[in-house]
């Protein structure tokens, strides 16, 4: 079995819903929705990034100037005394959509403490 990332909306309703899953068939897990009346508009397997290269993983590309300015700012923020959540919390405000995900991400990693 494998982990899913979807995106559904129901036909009747329009009630857009996401939501990950474990799934061991994909064509039962279509065909499962359907029945519930759910239209799948995005299905993507689940990864867990790692490291430096996984923080900046998102589903939308973040460029190199980007990452190299978020990096930069970052550092700014540390070396002025701002603590990492905090830091991160106000660069996910003030930063591209793209990055400003990872921001929140990453506040939200260490808040839970997470890797």
């Amino acid at each position: 079995m494998a982990t899913y990332r979807y995106c559904a909306i129901h036909g009747e309703t329009g009630k857009r819903t996401q939501d990950t899953v474990e799934i061991g068939n994909v064509a039962l897990f279509l065909q499962e929705m359907h029945d519930q009346g759910y239209v799948v508009t995005s299905l993507k397997e689940a990864t867990s990034p790692s490291g430096l290269r996984g923080f900046f993983k998102s589903s939308r590309v973040v460029n190199k100037v980007d990452k190299g300015m978020a990096l930069m700012e970052l550092s700014a923020f540390l070396k002025a005394g701002i603590p990492l959540k905090t830091a991160l919390e106000r660069m996910a405000v003030e930063t591209p959509p793209a990055v400003s995900r990872v921001m929140r991400a990453a506040a939200e990693n260490l808040e839970q403490g997470v890797a």
